[in-house]
Protein backbone atom coordinates (compact mmCIF):
# COMPACT_ATOMS: atom_id res chain seq x y z
CA UNK A 1 0.00 0.00 0.00
CA UNK A 2 1.17 3.84 -0.48
CA UNK A 3 1.97 5.20 2.64
CA UNK A 4 3.11 8.13 1.56
CA UNK A 5 2.19 10.99 3.85
CA UNK A 6 -0.02 13.68 1.82
CA UNK A 7 -0.01 17.43 3.70
CA UNK A 8 -3.66 18.92 3.53
CA UNK A 9 -4.54 23.12 3.22
CA UNK A 10 -4.86 22.81 6.70
CA UNK A 11 -1.83 22.78 8.72
CA UNK A 12 -0.84 19.91 11.33
CA UNK A 13 -3.37 17.66 9.06
CA UNK A 14 -2.11 15.54 6.61
CA UNK A 15 -3.65 12.00 5.11
CA UNK A 16 -2.29 8.37 4.31
CA UNK A 17 -3.80 5.63 2.55
CA UNK A 18 -3.35 2.75 5.25
CA UNK A 19 -4.81 0.19 3.84
CA UNK A 20 -6.93 -1.12 1.28
CA UNK A 21 -9.77 0.63 1.37
CA UNK A 22 -8.93 2.72 4.01
CA UNK A 23 -7.77 6.01 4.32
CA UNK A 24 -7.36 8.10 7.06
CA UNK A 25 -6.32 11.71 8.28
CA UNK A 26 -3.12 11.84 10.32
CA UNK A 27 -1.94 14.32 13.23
CA UNK A 28 0.87 16.78 11.95
CA UNK A 29 1.00 19.52 15.09
CA UNK A 30 4.06 18.12 16.44
CA UNK A 31 5.52 16.79 12.84
CA UNK A 32 7.45 14.32 15.16
CA UNK A 33 5.28 11.54 14.99
CA UNK A 34 3.77 11.19 11.34
CA UNK A 35 2.23 7.63 12.08
CA UNK A 36 -0.52 9.44 14.36
CA UNK A 37 -4.31 8.24 12.49
CA UNK A 38 -6.61 10.08 14.19
CA UNK A 39 -10.56 10.85 12.90
CA UNK A 40 -12.86 8.70 10.98
CA UNK A 41 -12.35 5.63 8.88
CA UNK A 42 -12.67 6.22 4.92
CA UNK A 43 -13.05 4.31 2.14
CA UNK A 44 -11.67 6.16 -0.42
CA UNK A 45 -9.41 9.26 -1.09
CA UNK A 46 -12.53 10.92 -2.73
CA UNK A 47 -14.71 10.12 0.58
CA UNK A 48 -11.62 11.50 2.95
CA UNK A 49 -10.94 14.68 0.89
CA UNK A 50 -15.07 15.41 0.69
CA UNK A 51 -15.48 15.25 4.42
CA UNK A 52 -11.18 16.93 5.44
CA UNK A 53 -13.11 20.59 5.78
CA UNK A 54 -16.19 19.12 7.94
CA UNK A 55 -13.61 17.17 9.94
CA UNK A 56 -10.99 19.88 10.35
CA UNK A 57 -13.81 22.36 11.64
CA UNK A 58 -15.87 20.12 13.95
CA UNK A 59 -12.88 18.64 15.77
CA UNK A 60 -9.87 20.60 14.99
CA UNK A 61 -10.90 24.33 15.49
CA UNK A 62 -10.09 25.19 11.83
Amino acid sequence: MNKKLHRTRFKGLGYIHQDENLWRVVDLHDEINTDHVVGPHYRSKQELLGDLERYATETWGY
